[in-house]
């Protein structure tokens, strides 16, 4: 019998791939316009707090947001 621990495991590294992914396809779509107002923010951002920590703040926001979106309505 699989383990809670183990499906669990397996669910969070699927959001973690999922993560990985959008990530990765953000930073195409920042490459596209260096110049845009979005780039440059977060240009400004992973200089001011690393590529590390904007990470995190940037998947800790979207690990939240359902509770910001039920909060607005």
């Amino acid at each position: 019998p699989l383990s809670a621990k183990l499906a669990g495991a397996t669910l969070v590294d699927s959001d973690s791939r999922l993560f990985d992914e959008w990530w990765q396809s953000f930073a195409v779509e920042l490459q596209k316009d260096p110049d845009s107002a979005l780039t440059q923010s977060f240009v400004s951002l992973l200089h001011e707090a690393g590529l590390d920590t904007t990470r995190r703040l940037v998947r800790r926001g979207m690990d939240r947001r359902a509770e910001w979106l039920a909060f607005t309505q």
